[in-house]
């Protein structure tokens, strides 16, 4: 486990392997990518193929809360819900050209 820089001052993201779990460091609404929303600890899964996975999880189940976006670093994430609610991010680490 070790921790990685967040790209907020108020997360912390600790890195296990592959996965990230990501931190809010206070109980207020914030905006990120022109999404408000409520502050909420997560996990977060990287895998090969973002838009592959958005396809899926209806499919079992889950609901796509967020469109996949892309961050100032490059990586591919969206977010969903799997079937009890809670919320979880997929993330693609490296960009492949699909802007």
């Amino acid at each position: 486990m070790e921790a990685v820089s967040p790209i907020n001052p108020r997360m912390a993201w600790m890195q296990f392997g592959g996965n990230q779990l990501h931190l809010w460091l206070n109980d207020e609404k914030h905006s990120y990518n022109g999404w408000t929303h409520e502050p909420s600890p997560h996990f977060a899964v990287a895998v090969d193929d973002v838009f592959a996975f958005e396809q899926q999880i209806p499919e079992l189940g889950g609901k796509v809360i967020q469109a996949p976006g892309q961050r100032p670093n490059g990586t591919w994430y969206f977010f969903a819900l799997d079937t009890e609610g809670n919320r979880f991010e997929l993330l693609e680490m490296e960009a492949k050209g699909k802007e």
